[in-house]
C-alpha cells in the first residue's frame, strides 16, 4: 500500500488548527487544556496557524493540575464542575506550581475552608494561566475549546 503523505510530518498544533477549521471554518482560537499541557494557538483568516503558546513546563494549568487536586480534596474529578458551580466565594490559589498549590489546599481545608470555594478557586487558577496565554497571543473571536 503506498501513502502519498506517509513521510510529512505535521505538528500537533496545525493539526488542532486544520480540526478546528474543518469543524468551525470562522473559527480564529484554539484552546487546549489537555492533561499533560494547555495551549492557545492564534489562526489567521487563511487558517494557517499565526501564533500558539504552550504551557508544557509544569502541571500546573492542565488536566493533570486537577486530577491531583480532586484526589487532594478526596473527590472524583467528575463532580469538580459541579461542586464548584455551588461556590459562593472568590477565592483565589496563589501558588502557581502543582505541589505549592496542593500543600495550599491542604491548609485551605485544615482551616475548614468550604470544598466548593477551593475548586472554584482551581478553576480560576487555571482559567487565569489559558488567559494569560490568550492575551499575550492577542487572539481573536471565534473561540474553540
Amino acid at each position: 500500500v503506498s501513502v502519498p503523505f506517509a513521510d510529512r510530518i505535521v505538528t500537533e498544533i496545525t493539526c488542532h488548527a486544520i480540526g478546528a477549521r474543518w469543524r468551525f471554518p470562522e473559527v480564529r482560537t484554539v484552546i487546549d487544556i489537555g492533561g499533560q499541557d494547555s495551549k492557545v494557538i492564534r489562526i489567521g483568516d487563511d487558517g494557517r496557524v499565526e501564533d500558539f503558546a504552550m504551557n508544557d513546563k509544569c502541571a500546573a494549568g492542565t488536566g493533570r493540575f486537577l486530577e491531583v487536586m480532586a484526589k487532594s480534596l478526596e473527590t472524583s474529578i467528575d463532580q469538580l464542575a459541579d461542586l464548584s458551580a455551588r461556590s459562593s466565594n472568590e477565592l483565589h490559589i496563589t501558588s502557581t506550581c502543582t505541589v505549592f498549590a496542593e500543600s495550599e489546599v491542604v491548609a485551605l481545608v485544615a482551616r475548614g475552608t468550604p470544598k466548593e470555594d477551593i475548586i472554584r478557586g482551581l478553576h480560576s487558577s487555571v482559567a487565569d494561566r489559558v488567559y494569560g496565554m490568550v492575551r499575550r497571543l492577542r487572539c481573536k473571536d471565534p473561540y474553540v475549546m
